[in-house]
């Protein structure tokens, strides 16, 4: 096993916990009753919310977003305080890391986009301290009512998106490293390997295109004539050779953190997850677009093609 020492903060968890971060304040401010305390306060957490979730100008949107929080957290006392204090924390984290996360609205992606120490840090003391108090909390007053009502317990669940990465769930290495078989002149599967590339920060995996002399060699006949799936994503490993929903899903797996848990989904029936993928396969070209030659990698990506 390779020694392993993963970037802090996954581009694709961090824009999972946006998402949900920005869907919270959304319900929070505007489900009405107790919170929030003003109709304006509620009408501006509502659209911060919704602009957050899409990630559109996430630093400018997230620094406004402090506002109907702060004025909130001024007017609520008892047991809504910590709920308050956490949300505002939640927000400075989306106002100071930096952009170019997975998923962001009208935002390219960075290859080195990575959360500083500092914050990671300053996240992981918010989150293990929460954790701390919710469970002092159930203990003294014997109930889970304080901190579920205020919606404490949820706003931890989404932090764990950004705290919990593969320092914590490691990504799963073995001396020969898995590879990742795709169509080269399909779009969606290019997107794949791009979206592969920044996730897979340690370099688990290496890559080849299906079209490839590699790819001809260790598939075999299948490859060079075109008889695996259509649009097929092939991933072979110490356990041998995967395909469909199983290599997709597996993929994610090795990638270490949250995603180590995607897993889970082999459980469901192989019939119903090959059907989804096929489906969405067939598809490929007309949603995504087809290239005329393979792709080629570039300077940076030619250590990771096998060709």
């Amino acid at each position: 096993m390779a020694d392993v020492t993963p970037r802090r903060g996954s581009p694709t968890q961090f824009a999972i916990f946006r998402f949900l971060a920005g869907l919270y304040f959304v319900v929070t401010f505007g489900g009405g009753g107790e919170l929030p305390p003003h109709p304006v306060v509620r009408v501006a957490g509502v659209g911060l919310g919704l602009a957050l979730m899409l990630g559109w100008k996430r630093r400018v949107f997230a620094s406004l977003m402090l506002a109907p929080w702060i004025v909130t957290a001024a007017m609520m006392d008892g047991p809504a305080w910590s709920s308050m204090a956490l949300g505002i924390v939640m927000t400075f984290l989306l106002v100071v890391i930096p952009e170019g996360e997975a998923f962001a609205l009208k935002t390219p992606r960075r290859e080195s986009w990575g959360v500083a120490p500092a914050w990671m840090t300053l996240a992981e003391l918010f989150f293990f301290g929460g954790g701390w108090y919710a469970a002092y909390t159930i203990y003294k007053t014997g109930s889970v009512v304080p901190v579920y009502e205020t919606g404490f317990l949820c706003q931890l669940g989404i932090l764990a998106f950004l705290v919990i990465d593969a320092r914590w769930i490691h990504p799963t290495f073995t001396a020969k490293p898995p590879v990742v078989f795709f169509d080269g002149v399909c779009g969606l599967c290019n997107h794949f390997i791009d979206w592969l590339f920044i996730e897979d920060a340690n370099g688990v995996f290496r890559v080849s295109a299906l079209q490839s002399e590699y790819a001809q060699k260790t598939l075999g006949d299948k490859a060079a004539q075109g008889e695996l799936p259509p649009g097929s994503v092939v991933l072979t490993d110490e356990k041998g050779t995967h395909d469909k929903s199983t290599a997709v899903i597996l993929i994610l797996s090795k990638l270490g953190g949250i995603l180590r848990w995607t897993v889970i989904f082999l459980l469901l029936p192989k019939f119903i997850r090959d059907s989804a993928y096929l489906w969405v396969a067939k598809n490929r070209y007309k949603w995504f677009g087809k290239k005329e030659t393979c792709r080629l990698p570039t300077k940076e990506e030619r250590s990771k093609f096998l060709q």
